[in-house]
């Protein structure tokens, strides 16, 4: 999996994971029921000068993980989001690290993570990370007290910030020769089979065929050659 931080004019691309998730996903992430509409609208009115958005991609360079470090009073927000099809594989664990680094140089001076008590899965996740989470009106509120970033921090999150985006345009130009290739090769089969068929060759030994050296046949109601007297 590749991480890259996200910037406004990848808005598509969060848009196209968080209509991907399901009702139950939705409400979990949001913590009220979401329809479409009501998602391309968050989207639409995201805080992008606030928040830091960190987005997992595949091989494919598709989006199948989004962590969202919103800015907040003494300190920031995460909220965690991963593909159904991409779970169990640490991602959500690798994008709450990288979070954890940004919120540190960033100065924040806690964390806060929330989501409802009947999703274990993210209180697992927080417990992974060393959020040490309690019970607040019906959530989880995980509230770890971050260090002061240091230099060591401020390079480390620069390699991540390179590395990522070096290696997503990898992915990308990858599967761009990938999809040229296999339209290329499309093109080929099809031209092959809709090709007209060349004439069978004549078996050996077979006599030859009447009709290849024959004279053109003549049309219906074309008078025949006359034949003239030989004059001696």
């Amino acid at each position: 999996m590749v991480i890259r931080e996200l910037f406004e004019e990848d808005a598509p691309l969060l848009l196209d994971l968080l209509l991907r998730l399901p009702a139950t996903d939705r409400y979990r992430r949001f913590g009220r029921p979401m329809t479409d509409e009501s998602i391309d609208a968050y989207v639409a009115r995201l805080a992008w000068a606030d928040s830091v958005f960190l987005g997992a991609f595949d091989p494919l360079a598709k989006l199948v993980g989004l962590l969202e470090l919103a800015d907040v009073r003494n300190g920031a927000e995460i909220a965690v989001v991963v593909d159904s099809g991409a779970r169990g594989k640490g991602l959500g664990k690798t994008l709450m690290d990288r979070a954890l680094l940004k919120a540190k140089v960033r100065g924040a001076d806690r964390v806060v993570l929330l989501c409802q008590m009947d999703n274990e899965p993210m209180r697992r996740l927080a417990h992974s990370a060393g959020l040490h989470a309690h019970l607040e009106g019906g959530e989880v509120e995980g509230t770890p007290t971050l260090p002061h970033g240091q230099l060591m921090d401020h390079t480390e999150d620069a390699a991540h910030h390179v590395i990522g985006n070096v290696s997503y345009t990898g992915l990308v130009t990858t599967r761009a020769w990938s999809d040229l290739i296999e339209t290329a090769f499309n093109v080929r089969r099809h031209r092959h089979r809709d090709a007209p068929r060349a004439p069978e060759s004549a078996p050996a030994g077979a006599p030859p065929s009447t009709t290849s050296a024959a004279a053109p046949a003549r049309l219906p109601g074309t008078p025949r050659e006359s034949r003239r007297p030989r004059v001696r």
